[in-house]
């Protein structure tokens, strides 16, 4: 069991949100460009991460489970090769951490 899969720790879109610069409405959104798909692929990466499964997080934003895992693939191909991408990511988990001092709300 890691961190993130133990039981009572919650997942926070708002704290990617928060890095991204961008609303809900845009995550929810099946349009965008740059920054939002990532984003959209970020949030449902550490929805899995978290221990949420992999329907619910399918029918909450309304897409399918070819969309749900050519997302998570793109995460991983981000995460292999784009060093911009490498350091959100490392705020992501930084502001995610237990220790982390950044506004959770």
């Amino acid at each position: 069991m890691t961190y993130f899969s133990a039981p009572g720790v919650a997942f926070n879109k708002n704290i990617i949100l928060k890095i991204y610069g961008l609303t809900e409405e845009q995550i929810y959104s099946k349009k965008g460009k740059g920054l939002i798909p990532e984003a959209r692929f970020v949030v449902w990466h550490f929805e899995v991460l978290y221990g949420k499964k992999r329907k619910e997080i399918c029918q909450e934003y309304l897409i399918s489970n070819g969309t749900l895992v050519h997302g998570l693939k793109v995460f991983n191909n981000l995460n292999d090769t784009d060093k911009v991408f490498q350091k959100r990511i490392q705020s992501v988990f930084a502001a995610l951490s237990p220790t982390s001092t950044i506004d959770h709300e």
